[in-house]
């Protein structure tokens, strides 16, 4: 039997999704954008910008961990996060290019500008 409830989680459920995938065309545009406006490569947006940004919903915990008395939880939750997150994103680079080399302009551009972005991070 349809209750109202059912009725009422079912739309939920639908106007969640459409919401989220126009959240996401929205997010990702942007990223190309601000790509194209700080003039720097999407590979850099995408593994900081991204990156930053999915880990939201592990550094909402670690501050609440922080408040609540447990900082080592939430120290461990931020680093660790950010590590999988560049690990998995690097890995199935690797997966996918099977063995081919990066660019030149990888190696000169990127990777100083993600050297400095970690710097910066631990201050």
């Amino acid at each position: 039997m349809i209750t109202p409830t059912v009725i009422m989680l079912s739309v939920a459920l639908v106007v969640s999704i459409v919401v989220l995938a126009k959240g996401s065309d929205m997010f990702t545009e942007g990223s190309k954008e601000l790509a194209h406006i700080l003039r720097i490569t999407y590979t850099v947006v995408g593994i900081l910008v991204v990156s930053i940004s999915t880990t939201l919903p592990e550094n909402t915990v670690s501050i609440y961990s922080a408040a609540t008395g447990s900082p080592d939880v939430a120290f461990g939750n931020a680093i660790g996060s950010i590590i999988f997150n560049v690990g998995v994103a690097l890995a199935i680079n690797g997966i996918i290019r099977r063995g081919k080399v990066l660019d030149k302009h990888v190696y000169i551009e990127d990777v100083p500008v993600m050297i400095t972005m970690t710097a910066l991070a631990w201050i």
